[in-house]
């Protein structure tokens, strides 16, 4: 599964970091043959963030735990 996404508790979530950091130049710069997976990808981003705004205070809390979680550790491997 690719590093743009966290999995847990059932639910699919963007992760920040380079990968997403990509998505937004392509969004921004891209040409015309990125558009489709491109799309795919920026619809997905669109939709976590709505379920995380419509979410109780506790899950958005625990998606965001989850999220830096994943995130630290990415950062202690590349600096090993």
């Amino acid at each position: 599964m690719s590093p743009l996404w966290k999995h847990f508790g059932e639910m699919c979530w963007p992760q920040p970091g380079e990968e997403m950091d990509q998505l937004n130049r392509t969004l921004r710069y891209g040409t015309a043959d990125d558009v489709m997976s491109v799309r795919m990808s920026a619809a997905s981003v669109v939709s976590a963030y709505s379920a995380l705004v419509m979410a109780t205070q506790k899950k958005r809390a625990m998606v965001v735990r989850n999220l830096r979680q994943e995130q630290e550790q990415a950062t202690e491997v590349r600096e090993g």
